[in-house]
């Protein structure tokens, strides 16, 4: 697999890509670039560089210039000192080539947990599902209660006969009902309660890992620009 170095023209941030890939999906913008047109992209853009750049030189040939100033200017080795002491130095083609694969596998990862957390968030759904249950359970139960006090009420004055006896039993049922609705509705709110704090949970911890993501291709990127600066 041989990986590249681009930027994408949508968003222009730097990506790695597989050249024997044909097509590309951005990880900043999610734009679907050809994979021909980003490294035609890039070779065009070095040559416009040189070409620039040779023109802006004096008649020296930089190459013939660059070796005499590496070995007897101070200041050259003391600002090449001063990168590396920094963690700025020039980057091999090895060493680049290792950052731009590994940056490919860091933004897959960044892929895959951005989709867990859009998976997670979803769930949230579910919750308020169980609290909309849990507060009609209530309420047909706060019914059933009420129904039998009423009962209850009305029947105290009453002469005790099998009418009065069925009224009453009436009454029991309904407040066994309503209590039971009443306790069922109680349960579900707290298993709602806990399965969504273990979500919210869960989800603290995917972000804790994106933005750790996040961090280290921003370090990546920012090293393999210091790179090309310095080589420049």
């Amino acid at each position: 697999m041989a990986i590249c170095a681009a930027t994408c023209p949508c968003c222009g941030r730097d990506i790695g890509f597989d050249e024997t890939v044909r097509e590309y999906t951005c990880i900043f913008c999610g734009a679907t670039l050809i994979t021909a047109a980003l490294t035609k992209e890039k070779l065009d853009g070095r040559g416009a560089a040189g070409a620039s750049s040779d023109a802006a030189e004096s008649p020296v040939p930089p190459q013939a210039e660059r070796p005499h100033r590496d070995r007897h200017h101070p200041e050259h080795h003391h600002h090449e000192h001063h990168h590396r002491e920094h963690g700025h130095a020039p980057l091999s083609d090895e060493e680049r080539k290792d950052m731009l694969i590994r940056k490919t596998r860091l933004k897959q990862e960044l892929r895959d947990i951005v989709k867990e957390i859009d998976v997670l968030r979803s769930r949230r759904s579910r919750y308020k599902t169980r609290l909309k249950l849990a507060k009609a359970l209530t309420a047909i139960g706060a019914i059933f209660t009420a129904a039998a006090l009423i009962i209850v009420f009305f029947v105290l004055d009453s002469d005790f006969d099998s009418r009065v006896m069925r009224l009453l039993v009436a009454a029991a049922s309904a407040f066994l009902c309503g209590a039971t609705l009443i306790i069922t509705a109680a349960v579900v709110k707290a298993q709602a309660k806990r399965s969504n704090d273990r979500l919210e949970d869960t989800i603290s911890n995917k972000k804790k890992l994106r933005d750790g993501l996040i961090g280290k291709l921003d370090r990546i990127s920012s090293r393999l620009e210091s790179s090309e600066q310095n080589n420049s």
